[in-house]
């Protein structure tokens, strides 16, 4: 009798993914460098397979309330709205969101709420990181206007006082260029460091990635020989015919908040052997991610006599 019952048990099918608990997900990511802000909401789904990547059928929600709460103050109503999709591979469908005109505040708290008539109420709070502290000192901006008068092996140091957990520090070059009797605004990136130190080739250069530094105070570290190679680029290599006048420096510095960080690096623990990625959800009620980040700028005017204008 129990051998017929293990008999009968195998023959009967299994699926690993279990049953669907049908839920809203929220993903919104709240920005200072916009006077938009979009909020996604969609439904879970079963795929046939085991592969999520060949579900094609849209997802998204339209018979929501979506509102965006300065918590203690105002409250926006969103309006649904639909996006452009530029990779119709898998969806052929266009992005539908909901937007609202809205210009964030550093250090303000947003709540984002989703009311459905099926599926329910779901919520989830965001702070927009703090405004941050940017300076360039002494020896710093003299190298950044005449960058030819200083040791290729100095640094531009940028000083950074931070109001979040993790930022990303870009320097750029903005410049006009004649090209066919127009001028034309242009920017190049300067890049962080070569990819190894017996490396000595622009060819082969690492630019600034998102980092979690151990202080609120930190500095961004710039090599002087990759800003004058990148110049030498752009001014005698790329535009060697060309009128040229570059303008400015802009040390730009984007911060991400809490929430964010940790949907990015969800195994955010150097001693972990664990080898797959958690997921990560702070929408209360449902699924989904909402998080800020901030951008701000530092910018230094490039003199008159730059150098490499020509």
């Amino acid at each position: 009798m129990l051998t017929s019952l293990i008999f009968l048990g195998c023959e009967q099918p299994f699926d690993g993914r279990g049953s669907l608990d049908q839920k809203i997900i929220v993903y919104s990511i709240l920005s200072t460098d916009r006077n938009i802000q979009f909020v996604r909401v969609d439904q879970s789904y079963m795929p046939q397979s085991f592969d999520a990547t060949t579900y094609t059928e849209a997802t998204f929600l339209t018979d929501v309330r979506v509102t965006i709460t300065l918590v203690g103050s105002k409250t926006w109503l969103l309006r649904d709205t639909v996006l452009p999709r530029r990779d119709t591979l898998r969806y052929k469908n266009p992005i539908h969101a909901f937007a609202a005109n809205l210009i964030l505040g550093g250090g303000n708290s947003y709540r984002i709420d989703i009311v459905h008539p099926r599926l329910g109420t779901v919520a989830s709070t965001v702070r927009v990181p703090y405004k941050p502290t940017l300076e360039v000192g002494y020896p710093s901006n003299n190298i950044l206007s005449y960058p030819s008068s200083y040791s290729d092996t100095g640094n531009i140091v940028f000083k950074v006082t931070l109001g979040e957990i993790a930022f990303i520090g870009r320097m750029f070059v903005d410049y006009e260029v004649l090209v066919n009797g127009e001028w034309t605004s242009e920017r190049v990136e300067i890049p962080e460091r070569y990819q190894s130190s017996e490396v000595d080739d622009y060819a082969y250069v690492v630019y600034p990635k998102l980092v979690k530094p151990s202080s609120w105070y930190t500095v961004e570290v710039f090599k002087n020989k990759l800003y004058q190679m990148a110049l030498t680029d752009i001014a005698y290599k790329k535009y060697r015919t060309n009128r040229i006048i570059f303008d400015r420096v802009v040390f730009k510095v984007l911060q991400v908040d809490p929430n964010l960080y940790r949907y990015m690096n969800p195994n955010d623990d150097p001693h972990s052997i664990r080898l797959d990625e958690p997921t990560f959800s702070n929408v209360k009620g449902g699924l989904g991610l909402v998080g800020a980040y901030s951008v701000d700028s530092l910018i230094h005017l490039l003199p008159e006599n730059f150098p490499f204008n020509h």
